[in-house]
């Protein structure tokens, strides 16, 4: 996972400015790997999340580390071409604020993608 995602979020205008108004931190999680991300007032921060962590988060996205591989693929199968297909199809689970998140959807899909494929377009 890329973890240094502020200036590559920074390049896309649309995102950044959705990020402007926004307080959220939520989890990603990759088979072991697990990082948590702050946003806050257009700013947003990366940082590895150790096991037995108790703080909570208002979400949580997880998957194995080969369901995020082929997400991060140019051309992803179906079913993980996207997190909310990734959602349906099972090859991931979300735990928490569902409100928060789908208030916040093109902000999180572009920072869910900026993590593992560098790039915030999806």
């Amino acid at each position: 996972m890329h973890t240094d995602i502020a200036p590559l979020l920074e390049a896309h205008r649309g995102l950044w400015h959705r990020a402007r108004f926004v307080a959220m931190r939520f989890d990603v999680a990759a088979g072991d790997e697990r990082v948590r991300v702050h946003v806050d007032d257009q700013q947003v921060r990366v940082e590895p999340l150790p096991s037995g962590t108790s703080e909570p988060s208002d979400f949580v996205l997880a998957g194995s580390a080969e369901a995020w591989a082929e997400y991060a693929r140019d051309l992803p199968r179906p079913g993980y071409q996207d997190i909310l297909a990734m959602l349906e199809s099972n090859h991931a689970s979300f735990d928490g604020d569902g409100l928060c998140f789908f208030r916040n959807l093109f902000l999180v899909k572009g920072i869910v993608a900026t993590l593992f494929r560098g790039d915030p377009r999806w």
